[in-house]
């Protein structure tokens, strides 16, 4: 057998911690990047993240309703919007989303407090609330970015924190939504 000069020994060396080092790192994929973008051209798009997951609408229920829409009256309670939606997991599981406000009739950012101006219903996993309920701890804000009732294009940015008293803290972040009614 012939002997490994010192130069050849020393690549061997290298080379053994080169490979035992090269491993596959995944990229970590950042769970903003899964929502659709923040439009205001009328998209119909609807995302944010439930408590650091992706909720976008999706499927369709025997119920006959969109699994997402806008509404907006502006005579209503000083201007009134409400955004629905909803995504079917599988047959047992379908999260809804719904929340509202009044007093909105123009393009700004209005606070969502727990006195007035939000309402939200949120049924996923094992918590269930109503768009009724009153004593939840709610804060946040509505960004309204288009208001164009001429051309029936709603959009926004959202984030909320809504603690219901039979559920842990459900904190919704990057929200936005683009709708042509």
């Amino acid at each position: 057998m012939k002997k490994l000069t010192k130069t050849s020994m020393a690549f061997l060396v290298v080379m053994c911690f080169c490979f035992a080092q090269c491993k596959k790192h995944k990229t970590p994929v950042n769970t903003v990047d899964q929502l659709p973008p923040a439009t205001q051209t009328g998209a119909n798009t609807f995302g944010c993240l439930i408590n650091g997951q992706v909720f976008v609408p999706k499927g369709s229920t025997n119920m006959g309703k969109p699994n997402y829409r806008v509404m907006v009256d502006p005579t209503y309670n000083d201007g009134q919007f409400s955004v629905n939606c909803y995504a079917v997991i599988n047959a047992n599981d379908i999260r809804f989303l719904d929340f509202g406000s009044d007093s909105i009739k123009s393009v700004g950012i209005y606070a969502l407090t727990s006195k007035g101006r939000l309402r939200v219903a949120w049924s996923g996993g094992n918590c269930s609330t109503s768009v009724y309920d009153t004593i939840s701890y709610k804060r946040g804000y509505l960004k309204i970015t288009r208001y164009d009732l001429s051309n029936s294009v709603f959009s926004g940015e959202f984030e909320f924190f809504y603690k219901p008293p039979t559920c842990d803290t459900i904190k919704i972040t990057s929200g936005r939504f683009d709708y042509k009614f």
